[in-house]
């Protein structure tokens, strides 16, 4: 009796914490682009999540990555989180240009134009477009990545536009983590505890 108690506390914690788990509000690249109109001045990157249908690495990072509520908060609160399928046909419209598919049915194969421009011609799956809030592509992070290494990632995009950009592997995955975290993170964390003191 008293293991079938602690059996069914177990389910129901577990149950819970499940719930409490922050998920990432997914937006198609069109919303994005009405919400960064919206924001004006204060309009985010976008993050964009270029995958497709029969891709085991893209359906593993959706489970372990982006279901990281930590990764949640962070995608989140900086970005316009987009997700886009390469190979759907339905015409898309960015910044004043319409892309689409030559193909009539979605197919394996089938690429959309706008996954030409995301992924700058390299097409690999999954991979992350991360744009400006005017529509510009930045860089692209190619591959899967487990929470911690995609968090080096993400973090070193609101923090370093100019360098970022210049240097892109600077930040890189998962061998320079530790270099980014000493000379990057570790100054803003030193700035933000700075300012709660003062």
């Amino acid at each position: 009796m008293k293991l079938r108690a602690l059996f069914t506390m177990i389910c129901a914690g577990l149950a819970f914490s499940t719930l409490a788990q922050e998920q990432i509000k997914w937006l198609n690249i069109e919303q994005a682009e009405s919400l960064a109109k919206q924001d004006g001045s204060n309009a985010k990157k976008y993050l964009v999540d270029c995958y497709t249908d029969w891709c085991g690495w893209c359906k593993r990072m959706d489970r372990d990555t982006f279901s990281d509520t930590l990764i949640a908060r962070i995608v989140d609160f900086y970005f316009y989180p987009v997700k886009f399928n390469t190979e759907s046909i339905e015409p898309v419209t960015f910044n004043g240009k319409v892309y689409t598919n030559s193909a009539t049915k979605s197919r394996r194969g089938s690429t959309h134009a706008l996954a030409y421009f995301l992924l700058n011609n390299r097409l690999s799956y999954p991979s992350f477009s991360v744009l400006s809030s005017e529509g510009t592509l930045l860089t692209i992070c190619p591959g899967y990545h487990e929470a911690a290494e995609f968090e080096v990632f993400l973090d070193g995009v609101p923090y370093a536009d100019a360098a970022f950009v210049a240097h892109p592997t600077a930040y890189g995955l998962p061998d320079a983590a530790t270099q980014y975290i000493q000379s990057t993170r570790k100054p803003v964390e030193n700035l933000l505890s700075f300012t709660q003191e003062h």
